[in-house]
């Protein structure tokens, strides 16, 4: 069974129970839109049968503040938690995979996985105005396409050992990300990674193998541009300086740079 709405008594609910079963047959989803632009909704307690929140399920419900997560949910989809007044949120090991923009506008402050391990699509955390602090999965392997963009107040992110990527816009205009350690299996920075980061002191390990500067005939998104101090393997020098040459760039972007 999925849930799809309310029914017209149910509109005017503050407190919400979703049962484990309708007719007799287990209740697993929260359906695309169910409780869309509901300001009633306070708390929602629902059952652990419960393994995905489908497209907007909770999109709009602007007084909703409490939220019990199943333990078995293994999906979010896009938008689901668009302008939700919860602040902290657990997700549990089950979850597999959170769509687009999945908590944006949100006035969530904290994200914990519980799991080892998520797919995350591209921009899947990003937008979220008030996040400061994600305790990733402990064996993601990539920080995907603008995952965090544009989240202005994200001071704290540890990426977990086993990430191998960092991908376009991955961090752009975090600009009170203030310290973030590169770990030393992560071989390649797409373009545009950590572009307006300008309150970030990063630091390039030498295992990096290939970085897009975000600089050519197509695009001119600096991957470094303003971030507050650049310390990167003297190895790269050359082509930094190459940028200065072809598109009038220095120091990569960022405000100082150091060789390492």
């Amino acid at each position: 069974m999925t849930i799809t709405g309310l029914t017209e008594t149910g509109l005017s609910f503050t407190n919400l129970t979703i049962p484990d079963k309708l007719e007799e047959t287990p209740v697993t989803a929260i359906g695309e839109n169910a409780f869309q632009n509901n300001t009633t909704i306070e708390s929602i307690t629902m059952p652990n049968t419960i393994t995905s929140f489908e497209y907007r399920a909770f999109f709009g419900c602007s007084s909703l503040t409490e939220m019990t997560i199943p333990s078995n949910l293994k999906s979010i989809g896009m938008q689901v938690f668009w302008n939700v007044k919860i602040t902290d949120i657990t997700l549990p090991a089950s979850v597999e995979t959170i769509a687009t923009f999945a908590f944006a506008y949100s006035s969530i402050e904290s994200i914990t996985f519980e799991g080892t391990n998520c797919t995350f699509n591209e921009s899947a955390l990003a937008g979220i105005p008030n996040l400061t602090n994600v305790v990733l999965p402990s064996q993601l392997t990539s920080i995907t396409p603008a995952l965090f963009n544009n989240n202005t107040n994200l001071t704290t992110v540890i990426i977990p050992d086993t990430v191998t990527s960092i991908g376009a816009h991955a961090f752009r205009e975090c600009t009170n990300l203030t310290g973030l350690t590169i770990p030393s299996k992560v071989t390649s920075i797409d373009f545009a990674a950590f572009y307006g980061c300008s309150n970030l002191d990063l630091t390039i390990p030498s295992t990096i193998t290939s970085i897009d500067f975000g600089c050519n005939a197509l695009k001119n998104e600096p991957t470094f541009q303003n971030v507050k101090s650049l310390k990167i393997p003297s190895k790269w020098k050359t082509q930094i300086n190459t940028l200065l040459t072809s598109f009038q760039i220095s120091n990569a972007g960022a405000q100082k740079i150091t060789y390492l």
